[in-house]
């Protein structure tokens, strides 16, 4: 048996769409999770890959609106274990058109705040 990621490097892009609300959405509290297009032929790659595109989306809708605001944004981290699928990566520089990079830090929420507050000072 595959493992998962070897599943969704093999899996197409965009063959199953994800609406990845399972607590809502910025513009609607409401929205919930979506998976379309599934087929009996669709295996877990497709699916997970859909999840990865999906949250790569809204992620792309925050960085729009980040930049909007005058942010300037040049490279993306991906905060997860050393373990995480690096697809993530990948599928978060291709959505974002921005070089994207896995990072192995475990505590994530210290280190961008870290990063929030050098940035505030003229350090970042």
């Amino acid at each position: 048996m595959e493992s998962l990621e070897e599943e969704v490097e093999k899996a197409r892009p965009a063959t199953v769409l994800a609406l990845p609300y399972l607590s809502g959405s910025p513009h609607d509290p409401s929205a919930t999770c979506a998976l379309v297009g599934l087929t009996l032929e669709t295996g877990p790659g497709e699916i997970a890959r859909a999840v990865m595109e999906g949250v790569c989306m809204e992620v792309k809708g925050v960085v729009e609106a980040m930049r909007e605001a005058g942010v300037r944004i040049e490279r993306m981290g991906v905060a997860a274990p050393s373990k995480a699928p690096k697809h993530w990566a990948r599928i978060l520089a291709s959505t974002l058109n921005l070089p994207a990079y896995l990072t192995s830090t475990g505590q994530v929420e210290a280190m961008g705040a870290a990063i929030m507050a050098m940035t505030a000072l003229g350090f970042h």
